[in-house]
C-alpha cells in the first residue's frame, strides 16, 4: 500500500509501485516511473520523464531534472539536485578476462549520494562492485562527468 502524504502531487501519467512513500510536498511529473518500496522526502521535485528503481531514498528538498535514472537501491541525501538524463546506480566496467575471454562481474554495491551535492546533466555514477560508490556532502558533479564504481 502506498502512503501519499498531504499536498503531495502525482501527475496521472505516473507509474507507481507497491509501498511508495511520498512526504509532504512532494511532486512528480509527467511520466514519471517509481519502484517499489522507493521514499521520496518533502518538497522534492521529481520532474518529467524520471525513473527510479526500487527501494530508492530520496532526501528532502531534491530536485531531479527530466529524463535521469536511479537504478535500484541508490540513497540521496537531501538538497541533492541531479541533472537531465544523469544515470546514477548503472554497472560498472567489471569484468575479468579468463583465456581471451571477458567474463561479466556482478556488481552487487550501491550508490550513496550525501547532503547537497550537485550532479550535472548526463553524468553517471557506477555503483561499486562490492561496496558502495560514495559521493561525500557537498560534492559538485559537473555535466558529463562519469564517477566509478567504487569510488
Amino acid at each position: 500500500m502506498n502512503r501519499i502524504a498531504e499536498g503531495a502531487r502525482v501527475h496521472p501519467t505516473c507509474i507507481l509501485g507497491q509501498e511508495v512513500i511520498l512526504a509532504r510536498d512532494a511532486w512528480l511529473g509527467a511520466f514519471v516511473v517509481v519502484g517499489h518500496r522507493v521514499s521520496i522526502g518533502a518538497r522534492s521535485e521529481i520532474r518529467e520523464g524520471v525513473c527510479l528503481g526500487n527501494d530508492v531514498h530520496i532526501g528532502d528538498d531534491c530536485v531531479l531534472h527530466s529524463g535521469c535514472v536511479l537504478l535500484d537501491g541508490v540513497r540521496v541525501g537531501d538538497r541533492v539536485t541531479i541533472g537531465a538524463n544523469a544515470v546514477v546506480g548503472s554497472d560498472g566496467y567489471g569484468f575479468v578476462e579468463d583465456g581471451g575471454v571477458h567474463y561479466k562481474i556482478p556488481q552487487v554495491g550501491g550508490v550513496i549520494i550525501g547532503a547537497g551535492v550537485t550532479i550535472g546533466a548526463g553524468a553517471c555514477i557506477d555503483r561499486g562492485t562490492t561496496t558502495d560508490t560514495v559521493i561525500g556532502d557537498g560534492s559538485p558533479i559537473g555535466p558529463l562527468a562519469q564517477i566509478a564504481p567504487n569510488v
